[in-house]
């Protein structure tokens, strides 16, 4: 009996967020501390086994519920997280579109100040200053692929390089889901000063392949780990190889 009680409670001993509720194990630390006593002595065992069954009846339902109420913070806590990173892609977006906007109505202007100065030459220049770095930045994030384009614009690419090559959509993930992957991923491999990515996703057969290439050698084990709760959640199959990471999606048809 006293092994039995100890297996109930010991699942309440990994669960996160308890905090403060120690207290919980009072009833049943004291229950089994009188079991011992009282099997000792048949008699008494008998007269109060009643008590003892209430005991654990009520000891139980008290765990019940502190059970389901840490589960009920973890998972309010884990729609705060996702609520925290939607609200960082969307901040790290308005800061992006602004420095963008920033700088190009800087340019503008001093284009017309030397228009007005007539100092043509000048303003040449800079117009194909901006006219490039506005080709640069479209073909940058126009990918072709809504959560890839999302997650481009909401980093910092430094002095990384982002190649990209869009053969199919991405019907099968949700958007966010998909558009949190691919910031982990692209951010992993900016901190490792990688100078040049390639992000493919195409067909393979009825199956959907999205690879990510690099110049230098990774392990993608930090890869991997970082985005296991996306790989579980869509069934992907992982293939790791010295500079190319692939997840592949299998059509369940």
């Amino acid at each position: 009996m006293f092994v039995l009680i100890i297996i109930m409670y010991v699942p309440y001993l990994y669960l996160e967020k308890v905090e403060k509720k120690i207290w919980i194990f009072i009833l049943p630390i004291t229950l089994c501390f009188f079991m011992i006593y009282i099997l000792e002595n048949e008699d008494l065992f008998e007269r109060i086994s009643m008590i003892i069954l209430i005991g654990l009846f009520i000891s139980n339902l008290l765990y019940l519920y502190f059970f389901s109420f840490t589960i009920k913070n973890i998972e309010l806590q884990n729609e705060k997280n996702e609520l925290y990173r939607k609200l960082k892609i969307a901040q790290n977006n308005y800061n992006n579109t602004f420095d963008f906007l920033h700088a190009l109505i800087h340019d503008s202007h001093s284009i017309d100040m030397y228009f007005k100065n007539k100092e043509y030459e000048k303003a040449e220049n800079v117009f194909c200053v901006m006219k490039k770095e506005i080709i640069e930045k479209f073909n940058i994030i126009y990918t072709g692929n809504t959560a890839l384009s999302t997650a481009i614009c909401n980093i910092n690419l430094g002095n990384t390089t982002i190649q990209h090559f869009v053969q199919c959509n991405t019907e099968e993930f949700n958007d966010a889901d998909l558009t949190i992957f691919f910031i982990n991923i692209l951010n992993n491999l900016i901190e490792d000063n990688e100078p040049i990515i390639y992000v493919s996703i195409v067909d393979i057969g009825l199956n959907k392949a999205i690879s990510i290439k690099t110049n230098l050698a990774h392990d993608f084990s930090t890869v991997e780990r970082d985005n296991h709760r996306f790989i579980k959640k869509y069934n992907l199959k992982v293939d790791k190889e010295e500079k190319k990471i692939t997840f592949l999606h299998l059509n369940p048809k």
